[in-house]
């Protein structure tokens, strides 16, 4: 959407058509969301995990990911 309306100005066909494909995309995943929401039995709202693995034998590259969740919901 944002490279997008950088031709709202002048859009020609091309615009038009992926603008289209962008509607039917938001379209067809209006039920795929995340949900927050309050869990009684947990004491603490927010939540992060983290992992690393530290030079893949494969590529020799060390990796990490994070997550931070709020109310059983990912934030980032």
């Amino acid at each position: 959407m944002n490279r997008l309306a950088s031709y709202t100005a002048n859009p020609s066909l091309q615009h038009t058509t992926a603008l289209k494909q962008v509607l039917r995309y938001l379209n067809g995943t209006k039920s795929h969301c995340i949900t927050y929401k309050a869990l009684p039995d947990k004491v603490d709202f927010f939540t992060g995990y983290a992992d690393a693995a530290y030079t893949n034998t494969d590529e020799g590259q060390s990796m990490t990911g994070y997550v931070f969740l709020a109310g059983d919901g990912a934030i980032t």
